[in-house]
């Protein structure tokens, strides 16, 4: 650099080094098929050895300062996930991520009512919603099992409380939910082993 000094005729040459210092990289990944109640794992995948601070923000009020973290969302819906990351000279990058999280309901397909403690009926907990019914068929589209109590846990047994033949049933699932994502049904089968 030069500078110049209007006082007297004095030009003095400095020089200056300059290190030219790379943004870092943020790069997110989250665990795959998020659901509610469930913790969420966010992985900082950047690979950049430079970066010293990490900061998450999970798009509903918390946030974490670890490299790599996880959250469990208590409402259903859409959550865009920032990471912000900084290296030893303040230069900062952001990557984001959009999650959505929905009430997803685990059924068994298979119960033994064996009185053995494995698999002797099929119980669903409330995780979230306000209410459950389930109706159970068999092949024929007879009702074997109809509950609409919300704590719904079927032993193998039919509505007239009779041991339910071995086979293939058809359910319908219905939850009332008044969270973000609404109502909705869900079906399948469930096979009874005795």
């Amino acid at each position: 650099m030069i500078v110049s000094n209007p006082n007297c005729d004095v030009f003095a040459s400095d020089t200056v080094n300059v290190n030219v210092v790379e943004n870092p990289v943020a790069s997110i990944q989250a665990s795959d098929s998020p659901s509610l109640g469930n913790p969420v794992n966010f992985t900082d995948i950047s690979g950049d050895n430079s970066i010293t601070n990490w900061f998450w923000n999970f798009g509903d009020g918390v946030s974490s300062t670890s490299q790599n973290t996880h959250h469990t969302y208590d409402t259903e819906g859409l959550f865009n996930v920032v990471l912000t990351v900084e290296n030893q000279y303040g230069c900062t990058a952001s990557d984001t991520v959009e999650v959505e999280i929905q009430q997803i309901i685990l059924i068994p397909n298979v119960i033994t009512p064996n009185g053995d403690g494995f698999n002797d009926g099929l119980g669903i907990k409330n995780n979230g919603v306000d209410n459950y019914e389930m109706v159970i068929y068999d092949r024929w589209g007879l009702i074997i099992f109809e509950d609409k109590s919300g704590d719904i846990y079927w032993d193998g047994k039919t509505v007239a409380g009779a041991d339910a033949s071995a086979g293939t049933y058809f359910y319908i699932l219905n939850v009332t939910n008044h969270a973000s994502l609404g109502d909705f049904q869900q079906n399948g089968f469930i096979t009874l082993i005795r």
